[in-house]
């Protein structure tokens, strides 16, 4: 129960996917890919970027761990079967520029009216966040060791 709290407090590591072509039940598919031992991931949830079209062909893989991910990128080929088909997944290990421009479109929304140099109430120190998650694994590990 313990792990499972340290990884909740890490942030998340975010890996967007396309797929070569659509297919039936393709969020499904790709989650239980990403978690399986075959493609090098771990814990993760799958979203299609466009949830209103359920021919999406790009999909969001939220990895628990930042390993995960890593061992995704690392195998490099990714394919499963859908519909009795080989689905090439291709991986784009970085955002695209129109979620980018979104994300800082709308934290400069939120920031406005805020002194400079003044933190908006809902911003985190991100190093708080990471020196949390590098001393619960530190404790995690003492504690397996025992």
């Amino acid at each position: 129960m313990r792990r499972a709290m340290a990884s909740n407090l890490c942030p998340p590591s975010p890996l967007l996917v396309r797929v070569s072509h659509p297919g039936t039940r393709l969020t499904w598919k790709l989650e239980k890919y990403f978690q399986s031992r075959e493609s090098g991931g771990g814990e993760c949830t799958v979203q299609a970027l466009d949830r209103n079209d359920p021919n999406s062909d790009t999909f969001r893989v939220q990895f628990v761990q930042r390993a995960s991910k890593e061992g995704v990128l690392k195998k490099g080929k990714h394919q499963i079967v859908v519909d009795d088909k080989p689905v090439t997944v291709f991986l784009e290990p970085n955002e695209n520029a129109v979620e980018k421009n979104t994300r800082m479109s709308s934290l400069t929304q939120s920031r406005k009216g805020a002194r400079p140099g003044e933190k908006h109430p809902n911003e985190k120190d991100i190093s708080s966040v990471v020196d949390s998650c590098v001393q619960k694994s530190k404790d995690q590990f003492a504690e397996d060791l025992l």
